[in-house]
């Protein structure tokens, strides 16, 4: 560190550092000397032996077991194999701030003693005189002239009393406050806390002082390169002129224009400068993405009881093609084929965003689906082949948390008997439907609940869905009516460990069983279920 200007210092004070250096890492019976010669200075070290801690010893820790305190602060410590200066004193530190987590606020450590437990003085105990003081339990958070923001964020607490007061707590509810005020736009904001006791519970006061007028949204302005009208892009705008500032409206007009998927670049800000009436312009930026787009895919699927090369495996290839803004209204048509050895799948569709004006997705949708329906995993043969044909027209609204979407049409269904010939003695099922086309008019609402931390993550929250599929054919024979209601839940256990639960059930209301078309029955597999079968091979 010193460089030259060490060969000034005095051979005590080499002493000292080295024998410093030594005991800061366990070796406490260490004996240095120095030898000076012309231009060198020699340091003889007899090291002797290095400390261990076996274990912590604890005084007046009335709260917490030494099992406590060794699994919360010490782990590290004693895992050493030798004693450690540094971190001796990082558990230490963690001790202090596990009894604030607590509510020890007054918490010390008095004493720090080592204590020998054999006679070659390698092996010690550490022992801890702690204060604790007083424990203070947290009672209710109150924000002054804001009563709503109690049941939001860090403000619900569980039941009154029942929290240690973590003086943590009060930072993370102040940081709280002033990013939700800034949010609704007001720029200068004051948050001070006030501690009331009540029945041995303390109590937190908030006052808010806003020192300015809150800012308002100003007019959206649509700005970029677009063949879409700007009337139409300001229907996905949500920060609507006069409403009061709300940093999240502006991350919901970004998210609605990019699901438009139409767009290659989308930027919406903020005009920098206020007007008199203090409502700051939203500039809207947006440039069209490519007309055309050919996309195309293929692999290798195997599927099987086993990973044995060459049974139930099949070639899969694909390809789309898109046209954006046909019309000049942010729609999209798209071309669409896979192909594998088991099935085949042709869909023309066309997406357009807005229904009356209103921000409904709408698409138009004609397909043909045929595929073959294996006896088993892996096997050669065929149980039936079914076809689907039809046309639809589905509409999806979004909102916060719920979707509602519809789809009515048109569809031929049927199946036709494969290369096993004895379909019926598998599955119930009237043989007489076999080879028949059978044309339905079909209508399937379908509603979502999510309430989650996280759409691709969740590690809190819930997840419903509800479907009623009607199907109405022209003799009345075989139409049904299939109900099917799903729910997921999250719980956090402990980081990273998170309960997940799913349950699904459905009925097909029919009056003859037999006459249920198997492709509308209920299966499992897919990634939703069994996710080491495909989907509908169980």
């Amino acid at each position: 560190m010193y460089g030259k200007s060490s060969w000034h210092f005095p051979s005590s004070i080499i002493i000292d550092e080295v024998t410093q250096l030594y005991k800061n890492k366990g070796f406490w019976h260490v004996v240095v000397s120095v030898r000076e010669e012309k231009n060198r200075v020699f340091c003889l070290i007899n090291e002797g032996v290095r400390v261990k801690i076996d274990e912590i010893q604890c005084e007046n820790n009335e709260q917490f077991s030494k099992k406590d305190i060794e699994r919360a602060a010490f782990k590290s410590f004693l895992r050493a194999r030798y004693f450690d200066k540094d971190l001796c004193k990082k558990s230490t530190d963690e001790l202090i701030a596990f009894y604030k987590q607590h509510g020890f606020w007054d918490v010390q450590i008095l004493e720090e003693q080592f204590v020998a437990k054999n006679d070659k003085k390698d092996l010690y105990d550490l022992q801890l005189t702690i204060q604790e003081g007083k424990q203070r339990k947290l009672g209710r958070a109150i924000v002054h002239d804001y009563p709503e923001i109690e049941r939001m964020g860090p403000f619900i607490l569980g039941d009154s009393g029942s929290i240690d007061f973590d003086q943590n707590i009060l930072l993370e509810q102040k940081q709280w406050l002033l990013r939700y005020f800034k949010n609704l736009g007001h720029t200068k904001v004051a948050v001070n806390g006030e501690l009331q006791e009540r029945d041995g519970l303390l109590d937190v006061f908030w006052t808010v002082t806003l020192k300015e007028q809150s800012i308002k949204f100003g007019k959206p302005l649509i700005i970029g390169d677009s063949v879409v009208a700007p009337d139409k892009i300001l229907r996905e705008v949500t920060c609507k002129q006069g409403d009061d500032w709300n940093k999240e409206k502006i991350e919901e007009t970004l998210k609605k224009l990019r699901e438009l998927e139409v767009f290659e670049t989308i930027q919406v800000y903020p005009s920098r400068d206020s007007d008199d009436e203090l409502q700051k312009p939203i500039f809207v930026k947006v440039i069209d993405g490519s007309r055309y787009e050919f996309r195309t895919r293929m692999g290798y699927q195997q599927v099987g009881k086993d990973f044995r090369f060459g049974k139930g495996h099949t070639y899969k290839i694909g390809a789309s093609f898109l046209i954006r803004n046909p019309f000049k209204m942010a729609d999209k048509l798209i071309f669409e084929g896979d192909f594998t050895r088991y099935y085949r799948n042709a869909m023309i569709a066309y997406q357009f965003p807005w229904l009356l004006h209103r921000s409904i997705r709408c698409q138009y949708k004609l397909y043909d689906t045929m595929y073959d329906q294996p006896v088993f995993i892996g096997s050669k043969h065929s149980l039936y082949q079914a076809g689907q044909r039809g046309i639809l027209f589905n509409m999806t609204k979004s909102f916060d948390k719920t979707i509602l979407s519809g789809n009515v049409g048109v569809e031929f269904m049927g199946i036709a008997q494969a290369d096993e010939p004895h379909l019926q003695s598998v599955i119930d099922y009237d043989k007489k439907l076999l080879d028949k086309k059978i044309g339905y008019l079909f209508f399937e609402p379908n509603v979502m609940w999510q309430k989650t931390d996280s759409i691709l993550n969740p590690k809190n929250g819930h997840l419903s869905f509800i479907s009623c599929k009607g199907m109405i054919d022209l003799d009345s024979k075989t139409s049904f009516c299939k109900l099917l209601v799903e729910h997921s839940f999250y719980v956090s256990l402990k980081d990273p460990l998170v309960l997940a639960v799913r349950m699904r059930g459905g009925h097909v209301f029919n009056r003859y069983y037999n006459q249920i078309i198997p492709i509308e029955r209920f299966y499992l597999g897919g990634a939703n279920s069994l996710r080491g079968y495909e989907r509908d091979y169980c």
